[in-house]
């Protein structure tokens, strides 16, 4: 994902269905004894079929991000295949900042965008650490270039595997020799 740095932007088309769930930040130790952050993810449609509304607790990883109250960090994500412009390349982008799913959703619900493949987005940020405000702007509606469309016809990625967790050679097609 290319997260905006400060005073930049970069433009988007969503390519697919929206997805919702939950994720979990944590730190392990690696075969080697190696340090690693690792994220956990939960599907929020699988979660609701199994009869949960939340992860449940004995899924949560040790050694997970807490609150203040000593409670898991666990945060809602939006996730969704996109078209990059900058990087000219499909990618899963998740967003977890409530200012950014808040303005997406907007955007949806507006008549005159509807349906968010329909027109690109401008995601900026401005500030730094906790004073980071990011904006996400729906550009005027226009169809998907022809190449883009073609090209995604091919892109193999499970969406729903991402949300789950899975590791990305079951989220991405095997590449092809």
């Amino acid at each position: 994902m290319s997260t905006p740095q400060d005073g930049e932007s970069v433009e988007f088309r969503v390519m697919s269905t929206c997805r919702w769930g939950y994720e979990v930040w944590y730190d392990y130790k690696d075969e080697d004894g190696q340090d690693r952050r690792g994220c956990a993810r939960w599907d929020a449609e699988s979660l609701m079929e199994g009869g949960f509304d939340e992860p449940p607790a004995e899924e949560i990883p040790e050694g997970c991000a807490t609150r203040k109250d000593g409670s898991p960090m666990i945060k809602t994500f939006m996730a969704m295949v996109v078209w990059n412009y900058k990087e000219e390349r499909f990618q899963i982008w998740s967003f977890t900042q409530v200012s950014l799913r808040e303005q997406f959703q907007k955007a949806c619900e507006n008549p005159r965008y509807g349906d968010p493949r329909g027109y690109d987005f401008e995601w900026s940020r401005t500030g730094k650490e906790l004073k980071t405000v990011h904006t996400l702007m729906a550009l005027p509606p226009e169809p998907t270039a022809d190449e883009i469309a073609e090209d995604y016809v091919d892109f193999d990625c499970d969406l729903k595997a991402y949300c789950l967790g899975a590791p990305g050679e079951e989220v991405f097609g095997k590449p092809e020799d």
